[in-house]
């Protein structure tokens, strides 16, 4: 198999989707 670069993931995007999560996760919570 050719050699391929290692491909950058979506940080930001995953950072923001998880940002959400928690803020839903601190209402169901407290």
């Amino acid at each position: 198999m050719p050699k391929t670069k290692p491909r950058r993931k979506h940080r930001q995007r995953n950072a923001r989707a998880a940002r959400r999560d928690r803020k839903e996760r601190r209402y169901i919570y407290s």
